[in-house]
């Protein structure tokens, strides 16, 4: 059995808006953005070690097909995703995400 996991607010805030902004730009785009993502957790469900941490115990790991990362941290035994990040935007604010935890 797989860890369950949880979004942040503020990452339930980024899949919305990516998902809306995908689905302007292309119909069905933004579901096939929004089931790469949900693969993606499944995969990290089973095995959340897999991806290697940083000095904060942020984790991420790429999006199938689209230029997102998936920010999480592992609390057993729930594994917590902080952020949904587009790999073009900004360097990932670390510190704002962790404050809301």
């Amino acid at each position: 059995m797989g860890y369950n996991y949880k979004f942040t607010k503020k990452a339930e805030e980024d899949l919305e808006e990516t998902y809306n902004y995908y689905e302007e730009a292309q119909e069905g785009l933004g579901s096939r953005f929004v089931i790469n993502t949900f693969q993606k957790i499944e995969t990290i469900s089973a095995k959340p070690d897999s991806y290697s941490a940083d000095s904060d115990g942020i984790r991420k790991t790429k999006v199938k097909g689209f230029k997102y990362y998936i920010y999480y941290i592992v609390k057993s035994p729930i594994f917590l995703i902080v952020a949904i990040w587009h790999t073009a935007r900004r360097p990932f604010q670390k510190e704002e995400r962790l404050k809301e935890n």
